[in-house]
């Protein structure tokens, strides 16, 4: 949507515009922070636009039967790299991030739900530094916790990744091309649609109870 956050009204011309006129008039909105949103002037200002109920950009609620969580990726390089200029602290902040996902898994909200969805933008695989790191600290806690689908973005192309040995359930990449369309009504189905309104792909999960 937008490389770097620079301005408010560079946010708002880069999508929030759009998503007024066509939804978040009406229908809540809820904001998963990528990689590129850490970065630019803007990047420590926007937040307050989208406020959660943790106060911070990792965070849980319930709408429903389902349960959603939402993870902040981080950066998907070390932070030593040349790009962040020393200022970053991403590693220690995805480990602060664990500590709270193994507090927000224990809550009755989540564990009773009918579905329980993971939002995060980067993927637990792809062999980046990030995606490592989500691989391994955050993964093993949702396996535990009976996690039921991830849905990303990051990689601009469409990937959908099955139950591995690793990760105990499906993950959704989106690309920045598609609409992914959810509906929990009957069961949980997940339709990857193309912008000539083609259904490309699907992935369904089984509620709980």
């Amino acid at each position: 949507m937008v490389d770097n956050l620079l301005s408010e009204q560079q946010m708002f011309d880069g999508f929030m515009d759009t998503a007024i006129k066509r939804f978040a008039s009406e229908k809540p909105m809820f904001y998963s922070r990528g990689n590129h949103e850490t970065r630019g002037p803007f990047a420590i200002t926007y937040p307050q636009y989208f406020p959660t109920p943790t106060g911070k950009l990792y965070y849980q609620f319930k709408h429903g039967e389902t349960a959603f969580i939402v993870l902040d990726c981080g950066e998907d390089k070390p932070d030593s790299d040349m790009e962040y200029s020393g200022i970053v602290e991403m590693d220690n902040y995805r480990t602060e991030q664990a500590k709270w996902l193994e507090e927000a898994v224990e809550k009755p909200d989540y564990k009773d739900a009918k579905y329980k969805i993971i939002i995060c933008h980067m993927p637990p695989f792809g062999g980046w530094h990030g995606e490592q790191e989500i691989l391994d600290k955050f993964v093993p806690i949702l396996n535990r916790s009976g996690a039921q689908i991830m849905l990303c973005g990051h990689l601009h192309r469409h990937i959908i990744k099955q139950v591995s040995d690793k990760v105990n359930f499906p993950v959704i990449v989106n690309s920045n091309n598609n609409l992914l369309k959810v509906d929990l009504a009957a069961k949980g189905s997940f339709k990857i649609i193309d912008q000539q309104g083609k259904l490309i792909d699907e992935v369904t999960i089984t509620p709980l109870h």
